[in-house]
């Protein structure tokens, strides 16, 4: 029988330290080259297997106005 890995998840959901998450399509992450790294099943970095990149040194800055 051969086991076959699944397939990685569409969204991907990247958290910045102040607790703020964001759901984005994994192609869009992919842009940047050290996420794509942090995702790829082979790195078997957490971040691959759980789809969830945690960023402790970035907060969330939005220009919207409140």
């Amino acid at each position: 029988m051969a086991f076959t890995t699944p397939d990685p998840p569409e969204y991907v959901t990247l958290v910045s330290n102040d607790g703020f998450e964001f759901v984005i399509p994994r192609s869009a992450a992919c842009v940047s080259g050290t996420i794509r790294r942090m995702l790829d099943p082979a790195s078997k970095f957490s971040e691959a297997i759980t789809g969830r990149c945690v960023f402790e040194d970035m907060k969330f800055v939005s220009n919207a106005p409140l």
